[in-house]
C-alpha cells in the first residue's frame, strides 16, 4: 500500500514547509530578531568598553603624574580625600538638596 499524497496535498505541504522555515528564520534561537539583539548588545558593549578606555588612560596620567611627585596633582588627590594643610582648617557641609527651596522673585 502506498501512500499517495494529490498535487494539492504536495503544494499545501510546501506551503506550510515555507512558512515553518520562515518563522524559524526570522524568530528562531539563531534568526534574525535574535540577531538584532545580539547586535544591540555589542554596540552598548562597545560603547563601556570605549568609556572605560578612556577611564583607564585617564588614570594612566594621574598616576604617572603621582609617581613623578608633582606636588599639585598630590594636592589635587589629597584635596579630593578631604586633607588639609597643617595650617588650614577643614569645614566639610552637607548640604541638604531637596531641602532646597530657591527664592520666590516678585515683579
Amino acid at each position: 500500500m502506498a501512500l499517495r499524497i494529490s498535487k494539492k496535498g504536495k503544494v499545501l505541504l510546501a506551503v506550510i514547509a515555507a512558512v515553518a522555515f520562515a518563522l524559524y528564520y526570522l524568530f528562531g534561537e539563531r534568526g534574525l530578531t535574535s540577531l538584532h539583539g545580539l547586535k544591540q548588545q555589542e554596540d552598548s558593549l562597545a560603547t563601556m568598553r570605549d568609556s572605560l578606555q578612556v577611564e583607564y588612560e585617564n588614570l594612566q596620567k594621574r598616576l604617572k603624574h603621582l609617581q613623578l611627585q608633582n606636588p599639585e596633582t598630590i594636592e589635587e588627590e589629597a584635596r579630593n580625600l578631604n586633607m588639609a594643610k597643617p595650617e588650614e582648617e577643614l569645614i566639610i557641609l552637607q548640604i541638604d538638596s531637596s531641602a532646597y527651596k530657591p527664592p520666590k522673585i516678585e515683579r
